[in-house]
């Protein structure tokens, strides 16, 4: 195991500064078997408005445009643009009580990920639990050819070199699931501040 990968399991912290820091390390291996770390190249910060989602509020970034749900199943969703031509724009859906475990979940995620060398996605995924002001919260990073959406009647896809971020927030009063796809270099961009929002999540209560 490397050094960058014993400090990122060591450092058990909430808040944005912690957790940008934590995805944008990639969360790496020193296996041969793992995609290599990048380095993240965040999109400047400008301005930021805090939103609420359910029972939580969080800051977010005034880059992502927050967009009409597309389907009844979501509570919000941003659509976070790219940086250059001819690369697609990244989607974070925002979810709860869709049901299953956390594990579940994220196995549904991972499986919607082909690998080019034909290895196990749910192996290849990086996964990080710790608490966010108090909540459990689990932390998802796989990159891969992404092939679908999930619904049962979606069309089948295969788009190349995406990424996935996600997290589960368990709440007081309900679970939120946040899953952040699209093409590597976009979610490249928006990590930190996907990040932040994470780290920045707080319950009504508190």
């Amino acid at each position: 195991m490397s050094e960058q990968k014993l400090l990122t399991y060591g450092i058990i912290l909430s808040g944005g500064i912690a957790m940008a820091w934590l995805i944008n390390s990639h969360l790496s291996s020193s296996s041969s078997a793992a995609p290599q770390s990048v380095s993240a190249q965040p999109a400047p910060v400008i301005a930021s408005s805090r939103v609420r989602v359910g029972d939580l509020t969080a800051t977010v970034d005034e880059g992502w445009i927050q967009e009409a749900p597309s389907s009844s199943l979501r509570l919000t969703q941003f659509r976070l643009p790219a940086s250059e031509r001819g690369i697609d724009d990244a989607e974070l859906a925002v979810f709860s009580s869709i049901g299953g475990s956390v594990q579940d979940n994220l196995s549904r995620w991972f499986d919607q990920f082909s690998q080019p060398d034909g290895s196990d996605s749910q192996e290849k995924a990086r996964v990080q639990k710790f608490s966010v002001n108090e909540m459990s919260t689990t932390i998802a990073d796989l990159t891969g050819t992404f092939t679908g959406g999930g619904m049962p009647m979606s069309q089948p896809v295969e788009k190349k070199d995406y990424r996935l971020l996600a997290a589960i927030v368990v709440g007081a009063s309900d679970v939120y699931y946040f899953k952040l796809v699209g093409p590597e270099k976009t979610v490249e961009r928006w990590a930190t501040s996907f990040g932040e929002f994470i780290g920045d999540l707080r319950s009504l209560s508190q």
